[in-house]
């Protein structure tokens, strides 16, 4: 799916659907990208260069550069209104944003850490592996992939993708399922974790997420997987 139809309006129609939890889009992306930081913290894992796999306009992006600011950040999107928009909201030293084409062009394929978030369920099932394969090969050995999506056992989840014009008919990824995928493909040290479990008016229990984290509850999974250092 191309997203120049709904670039100018995505934040609105995002606000749209999420706007069932009581939050605001900015509390889902700062919320998963802690879940990162503390995942790469707790690992010693200090990424110099890394990836917004299907950036969009660059929400994301932001928050990756605020929190790693040393670390050069490229977004990549098909959309070249969200990118127009994205170099808008982002401009900060050591942050590019251009098409998968344009990248490939380029002098350096590989990064340290590829960051994905509510892409591939816009992504046709049988393309999903091909994509896989692409986004080992951009990581450099031992390098991370972090993915995020849409909780499938999630009924709320379901229900906000099917307020969202660009959302209600894709096809969502089973987290079980593409781990095992990105298991065959020579993933490694694959976890998957789930998050935003309470909504807003029950925030009070939200203490209680980390500890309810391996169970299929929240509205989103993340999954965390490192190519082989071995690779070469």
């Amino acid at each position: 799916m191309n997203f120049d139809q709904y670039a100018n309006q995505y934040d609105e129609h995002l606000q749209r659907g999420v706007s069932l939890s009581g939050e605001g889009k900015e509390f889902f992306a700062q919320g998963r990208l802690r879940l990162v930081h503390e995942y790469f913290s707790r690992i010693a894992f200090h990424p110099q260069s890394a990836m917004d796999f299907g950036c969009g306009t660059g929400t994301n992006t932001k928050i990756m550069k605020d929190l790693w600011p040393s670390c050069k950040m490229v977004g990549l999107d098909n959309s070249t209104i969200s990118l127009h928009l994205a170099r808008q909201r982002v401009v900060q030293e050591d942050t590019y944003f251009m098409t998968p084409e344009e990248f490939r062009k380029g002098e350096n394929h590989t990064v340290d850490w590829v960051f994905c978030n509510g892409v591939f369920h816009h992504i046709d099932v049988e393309m999903r592996n091909e994509i896989f394969r692409s986004i080992l090969e951009h990581l450099r050995p031992g390098g991370i992939f972090t993915l995020f999506d849409n909780n499938p056992f999630n009924p709320g989840a379901r229900w906000v993708m099917h307020r969202i014009p660009f959302d209600r008919d894709c096809q969502m990824l089973n987290p079980y399922k593409v781990k095992l995928r990105l298991a065959e493909l020579g993933f490694e040290n694959i976890t998957c974790r789930f998050l935003f479990i309470f909504p807003r008016f029950l925030s009070c229990l939200r203490l209680l997420e980390p500890s309810m984290s391996g169970l299929p509850l929240g509205a989103q999974f993340g999954l965390f997987a490192r190519r082989s250092p071995r690779d070469d």
